[in-house]
């Protein structure tokens, strides 16, 4: 009964951030993002980040798993002051566990450059974050915040599912307590 609350209560709260709150997609900078931070957004969009082309890759724990790529995102001023040689801050880390096998032999899975972004604020399983290996080229966030790159929250008709399932056996399980207290009797 307590798990089922819980559950109702989580998908509900999260409906209302899909449509309203931390899960409604914001488009943002990093011009933005180093001057104010991402505040309380879970789903971003960058629309200027740059790739300074070094990545990441952390093995799977498991055989079937394989593993992340993680790699820098920078601003335009940071990306020219990596390419000056120079040690650049880097707000954000990204990461996907869904890449081709041929971009770690060509070394080319964060290719270097522009791009935009789309992704879920996220941190990594602490086994698999390997970001401190950048931490002689870059400057990284304390703690790191990390993005999953290509991810979206849950759709919204998930958590209504969710929602309808367990208000149902919460319904079924007091129907049933009811009636077995009645043969009790």
């Amino acid at each position: 009964m307590l798990g089922c609350i819980v559950v109702f209560i989580n998908s509900c709260n999260s409906l209302i951030s899909v449509k309203f709150g931390t899960h409604k997609l914001r488009s943002t900078t990093m011009a933005e993002i180093e001057q104010n931070g991402l505040g309380d957004a879970d789903f971003i969009e960058i629309t200027d980040a740059y790739l300074p082309g070094k990545f990441i890759h952390a093995p799977g724990t498991k055989k079937e798993d394989g593993g992340l790529i993680i790699y820098p995102i920078l601003s335009e001023s940071q990306f020219q002051e990596f390419e000056a040689g120079k040690k650049a801050k880097t707000p954000v880390m990204a990461w996907t566990d869904t890449f081709e096998w041929d971009c770690l032999k060509e070394k080319n899975c964060a290719p270097k450059g522009k791009t935009n972004l789309k992704g879920v604020i996220r941190a990594i399983f602490p086994e698999k974050d390997k970001s401190s290996e950048f931490s002689n080229e870059f400057q990284l966030a304390s703690p790191p915040v990390f993005m999953e790159v290509g991810r979206a929250p849950t759709a919204w008709y998930i958590h209504l599912l969710f929602m309808l399932l367990t208000a149902g056996s919460v319904l079924v399980i007091e129907v049933w307590r009811l009636k077995r207290g009645k043969v009790n009797e």
